[in-house]
């Protein structure tokens, strides 16, 4: 095992430093200046390899890949077509939302790269889950006809703006009714659509002073409120605050996760959390933010099948291999595993409590592919097979380390009274 020291991205959407995780995960220099933490990048890509220590020299994690492949990547993953780690590890702090955005699959990735490499500057599709680590906010795929019908009539701003009069979204026409009002949306000029959204607002900002109970949270248009003026104030009249009037909204409990495919539109609004990734850094954005807008493509490739969020979201799978069998419910207990659904990435959780019944405080895992770990919280130690011999790491909270492919490991938890919770990113190889 190797210690890594990980960079750090400061996006205007990140939380500042008194209200972000990420500042105690890092120690690195360059973060001294930082006002806002977004995202903590574990992993070999291009934009922001790692550095893994050898030999008392930190090293770019991408470099020492691609000199000594078969050591750090191992066969396995060499053999199923990989020349880089499969996974990108990332946490997350969000204080303003993403971008309404879509991730590419592999043919459509590499088509855009050929075109476009300043753009979309690698080849690999993008597939992502995200495990929330306090309350997640996001929006998710396209939701049911009958909610859209719902919201179309309660924010009847948007009914009007498409001149819908009284369409209603079908079942068995859905996907090419939506692919449709989504074309037009993006078609229409802008002045027509802001003037639409400035009446939306101020009608939403007048329930809200009003605090009409029926309108703000017992009911599914009327819980949107919220996150739609939060919309407004950061991004004034976005044309991403209609999009959104089509899709999921989920709000994420701690230990909760959800897997988003290619093509599956979305945006993260609020919280912190675990994500981890097949390694690309495609995205195609078309509102909520000032970056480059590619509606075009993203009307061509997103996925506008309703999506039922209650069937993708998870909380992980309890791993038989603990010696005790912890409460099915609590939220980071024990070894739980996330499945992707993707050979390219998959997540472990080891949570340990303060006070745990079942005794338990170690566990033993081994994965056939490269690992990164993360202390996200507590102390504990780390012990692993080393050419022979028993190698020993200390693990605090922001601890992150490099495992080798198959290398069996061991994570202790060393203090009484305190709660040990990591996360070990690997491939499903």
């Amino acid at each position: 095992m190797y210690p890594l020291r990980c960079q750090v991205q400061d996006y205007a959407w990140g939380r500042l430093r008194e209200d972000s995780i990420i500042p105690s995960l890092t120690q690195t220099a360059e973060v001294e200046s930082f006002q806002q933490f977004a995202e903590l990048w574990m992993g070999d890509h291009v934009k922001s390899p790692s550095q893994i220590l050898l030999n008392g020299d930190w090293k770019n994690l991408n470099d020492v890949m691609s000199h000594e492949p078969e050591k750090f990547l191992g066969k396995v993953v060499m053999n199923s077509g990989y020349s880089s780690l499969p996974f990108l590890f990332k946490v997350l702090s969000i204080k303003k939302a993403l971008s309404i955005q879509v991730h590419p699959n592999k043919d459509t990735a590499a088509d855009l790269h050929d075109k476009l490499p300043e753009v979309y500057k690698d080849p690999n599709h993008k597939p992502e889950m995200a495990i929330a680590l306090t309350p997640f906010e996001a929006l998710l795929g396209f939701a049911a006809a009958d909610e859209i019908n719902a919201n179309l009539d309660y924010f009847y701003e948007v009914r009007e703006l498409l001149s819908l009069g009284d369409t209603k979204i079908t079942e068995a026409t859905f996907t090419s009714q939506l692919k449709e009002i989504i074309s037009l949306l993006f078609s229409l000029e802008t002045e027509v659509m802001e003037e639409s959204l400035k009446s939306l607002n101020t009608r939403l900002h007048d329930l809200k002073v009003l605090n009409r109970n029926e309108d703000l949270g017992n009911s599914p248009q009327g819980k949107r409120i919220p996150y739609l003026l939060k919309l407004f104030e950061e991004f004034g009249n976005d044309i991403g605050i209609i999009v959104s009037l089509f899709m999921n909204y989920v709000s994420l409990q701690p230990g909760q996760a959800v897997v988003l495919k290619e093509n599956l539109l979305h945006a993260y609004l609020s919280g912190e959390i675990m994500e981890c990734m097949a390694c690309s850094d495609n995205v195609i954005r078309a509102g909520l933010t000032p970056k480059l807008k590619d509606a075009e493509t993203l009307v061509n490739i997103t996925d506008f099948s309703p999506y039922n969020t209650a069937e993708m979201i998870q909380s992980g799978s309890w791993v038989k291999s603990d010696v005790n069998q912890p409460d099915p419910n609590a939220i980071f207990w024990h070894t739980r595993e996330y499945t992707s659904g993707y050979e390219d990435f998959k997540v472990t959780s080891i949570g340990f409590r303060s006070e745990d019944p079942t005794g338990a405080k170690s566990v033993k895992l081994t994965y056939a592919s490269p690992s990164i770990l993360i202390a996200i919280r507590g102390n504990g130690k780390v012990y692993f097979d080393k050419e022979g011999q028993i190698g020993e790491e200390v693990l605090q909270t922001g601890s992150t380390l490099y495992c080798k492919p198959s290398t069996s490991f061991e994570i202790e938890k060393t203090v009484d009274g305190e709660d040990l919770l990591v996360f070990v990113a690997h491939a499903a190889l």
